[in-house]
Order: structure tokens, then sequence, then C-alpha cells
């Protein structure tokens, strides 16, 4: 099914960035120990923390979008993941303040 597999790929996908990127972080700060000031400063290490929390959001909402549809239920998601998913956008908008 092609719905399947998009939403497959959607989910992986972001899942497998958060998790590249912090193998690179990581791995920059291993490498590259004269970029470690920057690496570790409160502001990039603050932007590191939001990019990968709004990433792990990301792969969470695919996720379920594809279990839905896998079990050949509706796309629609419930209303207690929605309300978990305004919660995480509220929290979205005060780390991004």
């Amino acid at each position: 099914m092609k719905v399947k597999r998009k939403l497959f790929g959607l989910w992986t996908g972001e899942l497998t960035a958060a998790l590249v990127f912090a193998a690179l972080w990581v791995g920059y700060l291993n490498e590259f120990s004269h970029l470690g000031f920057y690496l570790t400063t409160f502001s990039s290490v603050y932007a590191f923390i939001i990019l990968e929390f709004i990433l792990f959001q990301g792969s969470l909402y695919w996720f379920m979008k594809w279990k839905r549809v896998r079990r050949k239920e509706d796309s629609h998601l419930p209303s207690s993941y929605i309300q978990l998913f305004l919660l995480f956008k509220k929290m979205n908008k005060i780390l991004l303040v």
C-alpha cells in the first residue's frame, strides 16, 4: 500500500535524522576539538535540543499515523493523541520564545 509506505518513510526518516544529527554533534565534538567552544555554548545546545525535540515529535506523529493505517483503521488520530500534540505545540512556542 502506497500510503503505508509513505508514512513508514516519514516516521523513520525523521527518527533517523534526529539520531544522525546527534551522532554528528558528538562526532564533531570529538573530531574537531577546536570547535567545542562553539558547539557547547548555551545558544548552540539550546537550538540543538529544540531541533531534536521537534524531530522526535514529527517522528511520533507519523508513527502514530502509520500504525493506524497499518491496522486498517482510519488515519484520524484519537483525541488523546491530539491533546498530546497540542501540549507539544504549547511547549514548542515556549521553547522558541
